[in-house]
């Protein structure tokens, strides 16, 4: 099932103190952008949940929770959590590191990966 894009005038041109610079993907949940962070001066990773997978504040509330356990993680194989934010129409999104080249489902399909027993 195809998802439709957004026209250019849906994309945001800031979420918090991030500056989108582009659109990497969308899918089914959401949609993912590039953003400029002007606080720290580094590229990041905007995750933003479309609005009819949270539809009620007790929705957002759990995804707020979600990003709270995520953000415990730490391994070099998880793509750590920076930051998660509310704009002031309620809308949640997750800040998580930058990292160039392709999303996961094609790394995956060139370097699947191997179970050790």
């Amino acid at each position: 099932m195809d998802v439709p894009q957004p026209t250019a005038a849906l994309q945001p041109i800031r979420l918090g103190r991030y500056r989108i610079t582009s659109q990497i993907g969308n899918g089914v949940s959401g949609t993912v952008y590039r953003a400029w962070d002007d606080e720290l001066r580094r590229d990041v990773a905007i995750r933003v949940p479309h609005r009819d997978r949270l539809i009620s504040p007790s929705q957002v509330d759990e995804y707020v929770a979600s990003a709270r356990q995520l953000s415990r993680l730490d391994h070099p194989r998880i793509v750590p959590l920076y930051d998660v934010g509310r704009t002031d129409d309620g809308q949640c999104y997750l800040v998580t590191k930058f990292i160039s080249g392709g999303n996961l489902a094609g790394r995956v399909l060139r370097h699947p990966p191997f179970a050790a027993w």
